[in-house]
């Protein structure tokens, strides 16, 4: 009971299990990443050079995703391209979805009312949540940087603790900012999952915008105007490069901007209503403001709940695709010839000699992104549980089995939605850049994600309805998906026996839209799917929910 004492301890004990685990997940992506570089750049002299050249080469083609890269012949550059661009996004949209969370949360379920009915002032409850907020975000930077101190220490290496603890101080200014972009964002919408998309798609935008201005010289003034940019421009794991405190600084007052900004509205506005950027008929009648839309069953509400993010997150990888068929033309030539001089690193690019190949080699995150849509799906089930909003649900005269089902077949046409959306914008840019694409091996290479994505959820369900609870569920699923990952890249450069290989969901997922799809493999993964689908159900029929 000690975590129930205030509104600072109750919010970091709801968001403990998300923290940990996306703090392990990705720190334990970083531990293995740190612990391999030396195979990856091994050898000395001119062998030593060539492996520096080849990786520059590969993580330059696809510097949208990666950003800047910096200097690959050495520890820290090589973290601060591979694990510290990417991985910051990824972290800063649990953050930025938390913070979403905070009040608009609490508002849709009803909890704020309650709260706010308690001697507590509305500066007061936003000023615990958001601190509450802040030290979640320092325990998964934590642990992210104690998988780069472990791995440093396992591989001997040099690389100072100052300039490891300076590069955590940096990421912790970006996470705490999207947080607060959440939690404004929240203010101008009445669904928290409407909020959500908004904001991640905001992010995401962010993220590649600043990697396109900062890499296209003539677009290099606009990158100051995108927050990754003063995140970005910090490296003090690289040699010669150093942390810019006073990007730092900006980062750090325009979150303070932010939260001044969400307090001034919230203090201002209705508890459970959304404040209105453009009025309209609808905001002069209160009873016009509300549709039954998709409203007549549980499955569709379970599909109207994903409407946004599924229309968002399609669109976001359909860009994702578009920047990666844009360079076809001008990079597959020097990508075909890296390939075939760069032993490791060829095994992991695989064959390059149609544009799928390069276009599948650039979508290498695509099924990891995938998951972790159906992770996102597993924290929600889990907080509405915790929550209390599943006993509404259990309490009607509808079987227990129909809530969960619903839930997997709205999944089901989420994943098919995004995946089609996406496939369509990439082959409506190629049909524009003049790139020659199979149009059967592109949309089976992306459906047959499917798959993957409703094994994770599945999995993700199964714990948390056999769990006593179930938020503890993310933190295991984060923790499986991280270690499939590596496992999959690490059997790929090392030669696992075939048994080992087998354990990862992406190594049976394959390279579809090159080698066409395994039959074999997809038939593990549905069948997995629905053993842990129906663990999932049993474990629902037997839990106590009541709280």
């Amino acid at each position: 009971m000690f975590l129930f004492n205030n509104i600072f301890l109750k919010t970091l004990r709801d968001n403990r299990a998300g923290a940990i685990g996306w703090g392990i997940g990705l720190g334990l992506i970083m531990l293995i990443g740190v612990t391999q570089y030396d195979q990856l750049i091994g050898g000395a002299g001119a062998a030593r050079a060539k492996s520096i050249e080849e990786l520059t080469k590969a993580f330059q083609a696809f510097s949208f995703m990666l950003g800047e890269v910096t200097s690959l012949g050495t520890l820290g550059g090589f973290i601060t391209t591979r694990f510290l661009g990417f991985g910051s996004m990824i972290l800063a949209l649990w953050v930025l979805v938390v913070g979403v969370g905070l009040i608009r949360g609490e508002e849709q379920q009803g909890s704020m009312e309650v709260l706010l009915s308690t001697p507590q002032s509305r500066s007061s409850v936003l000023t615990q949540k958001v601190l509450a907020l802040l030290v979640a975000a320092l325990v998964a930077t934590a642990l992210f940087g104690l998988g780069l101190w472990l791995g440093v220490i396992i591989i001997s290496d040099s690389l100072p603790f100052d300039a490891q603890l300076l590069a955590m101080v940096n990421l912790l200014a970006l996470l705490v900012f999207w947080g607060a972009v959440g939690l404004l964002v929240g203010q101008f919408t009445i669904s928290r999952r409407k909020a959500s998309g908004i904001a991640g798609g905001l992010l995401v935008a962010a993220y590649l915008l600043d990697n396109l201005f900062t890499g296209t010289p003539s677009l290099s003034g606009l990158a100051w105007l995108m927050p990754f940019h003063y995140y970005s421009v910090s490296k003090p794991l690289v040699p010669g490069r150093s942390m810019d405190w006073g990007a730092w600084l900006v980062l750090v007052a325009l979150t303070l901007v932010l939260v001044a900004l969400t307090a001034l509205i919230f203090s201002r506005r209705d508890v459970g209503s959304a404040v209105s950027l453009f009025r309209s008929r609808a905001a002069e009648d209160p009873e016009k403001t509300g549709s039954a839309f998709l409203l007549g069953s549980v499955f569709g509400k379970a599909l109207r709940d994903l409407i946004g993010p599924t229309i968002g997150w399609g669109v976001a990888l359909g860009l994702y695709g578009v920047l990666i068929i844009a360079t076809t033309n001008e990079t597959i030539g020097a990508m075909r010839q890296l390939a075939q001089n760069a032993g490791w690193l060829a095994k992991l690019m695989g064959d390059l000699t149609t544009n799928e190949a390069y276009v599948s080699t650039g979508l290498i995150y695509l099924p990891v992104l995938l998951a972790i849509y159906s992770i996102i799906q597993v924290e929600n089930w889990s907080s509405e549980e915790e929550e209390g909003l599943l006993e509404v649900l259990v309490s009607m005269p509808l079987a227990r089995w129909k809530i969960l089902v619903a839930r997997y077949v709205a999944a089901a046409i989420s994943t098919f939605v995004i995946l089609v959306l996406a496939g369509a914008l990439m082959l409506a840019s190629a049909a524009m850049s003049d790139v020659t694409l199979n149009v059967e091996r592109v949309f089976g290479g992306l459906l047959a994600v499917v798959p993957v994505a409703l094994l994770v959820l599945a999995l993700g369900l199964t714990i948390a309805t056999w769990l006593s609870r179930p938020g503890y569920a993310v933190t295991a699923i984060i923790v499986i998906v991280a270690v499939m990952f590596l496992m999959d890249i690490l059997a790929t450069i090392f030669n696992f026996p075939d048994w080992v290989r087998n354990l990862s969901i992406f190594h049976l997922y394959g390279r579809p839209m090159v080698e066409g799809i395994q039959w074999g493999g997809m038939l593990g993964l549905v069948v997995a799917t629905v053993l842990f689908a129906a663990a999932s159900l049993v474990g629902l029929e037997r839990r106590d929910i009541a709280k």
